[in-house]
């Protein structure tokens, strides 16, 4: 009786979800206008197509996943994971070698414009981010990113983070 129960049970179980396929070749989920701009707590990325985004190494430890992308249409998206493809062993060449990935995405929403300034201007003024609230700087990167009148524009200023110093 017991055993008949447990074979119940067992039959009873959730089945796992079907995995997804991995990726063939490098890319991402979905298509995306460029350029883009890739936003963390500390850095901003500016990616002009997609073999640039996708294309890394491994002494940069970009750490895809920590990132929002914010295309040039406006559209967010989220980073789920990174599928490497050519990557070399670090012993071989110390993490010098490019490689590509593909990233798995999840689709967002589209993002204002004030709080897409938000967002860089947050992240320009963190400690450690590209100016690190030094006075000049500040001013710089809060008059530049505040100025600009689309997404596409805000993206293009953040192309040249090193002139906000």
């Amino acid at each position: 009786m017991l055993s008949a129960l447990i074979s119940f049970l067992a039959g009873c179980a959730a089945k796992p979800a079907p995995e997804k396929p991995a990726p063939e070749k490098p890319g991402t989920t979905f298509p995306l206008s460029f350029p883009v701009l890739l936003v963390d707590d500390r850095d901003l990325k500016v990616y002009d197509d997609e073999a640039g985004l996708t294309t890394t190494r491994g002494a940069a430890g970009m750490g895809y996943t920590e990132y929002q992308v914010i295309a040039s249409d406006g559209m967010t998206y989220s980073i789920l994971k990174e599928t490497q493809f050519g990557r070399r062993a670090w012993f071989m060449d110390m993490g010098t070698s490019p490689y590509r990935v593909f990233l798995e995405m999840k689709k967002r929403d589209v993002i204002t414009l004030p709080k897409a300034k938000a967002l860089v201007l947050r992240t320009a003024l963190a400690p450690h981010g590209p100016v690190d609230g030094s006075a000049p700087g500040a001013e710089i990167a809060t008059q530049r990113i505040q100025s600009c009148q689309s997404v596409a524009g805000l993206i293009e200023v953040c192309r040249k983070t090193w002139e906000w110093r």
